[in-house]
């Protein structure tokens, strides 16, 4: 080969690591790691180690460690374009963008409320084979990033109307990590636990409650607007033959929970073994059709839960949800007596209301927000039990039972 042959042999090699950058160079990758701040919803992510150590050390009360997000190729032949950050410190969330317009018009236009924090690491000038997907969050003003088709997928089906998908943020060389869906929020042995108790709440001394709602879906649509706008999450029981795709694909992208009321509301202690069975079973595959597992929680209509009922509960893995307060909404108590109720809320206790009365939704609002101004969160049956041990019901004799405009309150009557 001559001289002008290897002239042109080199040249076509630069060519080729200009060209096909990822066939020419050893990847070194860089991971990028995620947070989780439970109380807030909000997730972190950085690729700096010592901030990563910094976080685990002194901020693990804070922030749960998900572990790596993602790992970029160090290599700027082809990870060339910033990835700038941002931190909003009036909400104390980051904001991360590869646009430099968007960059720009953050620095100009939302420098009272975002301070630029500079480069986060450098991410790839042209589309990829792996995207990062962007959210946004409409009540908290966060963002959140996945690396996996199957997580982003998992958001939009079980909170989109909360997680609004922005599409693909940026495009990174790298890896990716296998991801898989969350298992049930719940521990599977607490049916067999808890098996013949019905229950009304937890032993806790902290400011929280559930409000259970049943008989839908009805009213669901408005009841979730309303806990939306004024905090806090309910559990809706549902009647099986009622479910339709529009009122589940709603409350289940606003991250509601939704538990097991019967499929066709009937009295159980009229109905045969076998019939119980259908009406569980029928309405556990109706719900996990939207929410992709079966629901923990079931009540019987009309609470009709003899020691039969009880032992069939648990053994399709249930937990018998009762009540603290029966509110007795259903027996024409106004908006303002409903909200008596709660002058003097008892932490750990379910209370039951039913979503088709026009005087529960209407009391919602002032209920919701006295429970605020007294340091009350409403959370689902399934996150209370992270506060304690269940209590089994109630006798008649106990201060779960009061008297409003003469009219005794309690677990011993319901609807």
């Amino acid at each position: 080969m001559g001289r002008r042959g290897v002239l042109s042999v080199l040249v076509a090699a630069m060519v080729a690591l200009l060209v096909l950058p990822t066939a020419a160079h050893a990847a070194i990758l860089k991971p990028v790691y995620r947070f989780y701040n439970p109380g807030s919803g909000v997730h972190l992510y950085t690729a700096d180690e010592s901030e990563k150590n910094y976080i685990r050390t002194s901020l693990s009360a804070v922030y749960a460690y998900d572990g790596v997000g993602y790992s970029i190729d160090t290599s700027r032949a082809v990870n060339s374009k910033p990835l700038h950050r941002f931190y909003n410190f009036r909400k104390g969330v980051h904001f991360y963008t590869a646009n430099e317009a968007e960059k720009n018009n953050v620095e100009t236009n939302l420098s009272a409320t975002y301070r630029y924090e500079g480069v986060a690491y450098y991410i790839s000038p042209t589309p990829t084979s792996m995207p990062i997907y962007r959210f946004y969050n409409v009540k908290t003003g966060a963002h959140f990033y996945t690396a996996t088709a199957g997580e982003r997928d998992y958001v939009i089906k079980h909170s989109g109307y909360t997680w609004r998908y922005e599409g693909v943020g940026f495009y990174i060389v790298g890896s990716v990590p296998p991801w898989s869906p969350p298992p049930p929020p719940w521990d599977p042995t607490l049916p067999a636990k808890y098996r013949g108790v019905k229950i009304d709440g937890v032993r806790t001394s902290a400011k929280v409650i559930a409000m259970d709602f049943d008989d839908g879906p009805i009213n669901s649509n408005t009841i979730v607007d309303i806990f939306d706008r004024y905090g806090g999450t309910p559990t809706l029981f549902w009647v099986g033959s009622r479910i339709t795709s529009a009122p589940a694909e709603y409350a289940v992208g606003h991250g509601v929970e939704i538990a097991n009321h019967s499929w066709s509301h009937k009295d159980f202690a009229e109905l045969s073994s076998s019939s119980r069975l259908n009406q569980i079973n029928w309405t556990d595959a109706r719900i996990a059709q939207f929410t992709d597992q079966k629901p923990l929680w079931f009540r019987a209509p009309f609470n009709s839960a003899s020691s039969s009922v009880l032992d069939l509960v648990a053994s399709t893995q249930h937990l018998y949800a009762h009540q603290y307060i029966m509110t007795r909404d259903y027996e024409g108590l106004s908006a303002a007596d409903l909200v008596k109720i709660f002058d003097n809320p008892q932490p750990g206790a379910i209370y039951l209301f039913h979503e088709g009365r026009s005087n529960t939704v209407a009391a919602l609002p002032t209920i919701l927000t006295n429970l605020k101004k007294k340091g009350y969160t409403v959370v689902s049956n399934t996150e209370l039990l992270k506060y304690g041990a269940p209590t089994a019901s109630l006798s008649q004799s106990s201060p779960a039972f009061m008297t409003l405009g003469g009219m005794q309150l309690g677990v011993a009557d319901w609807e």
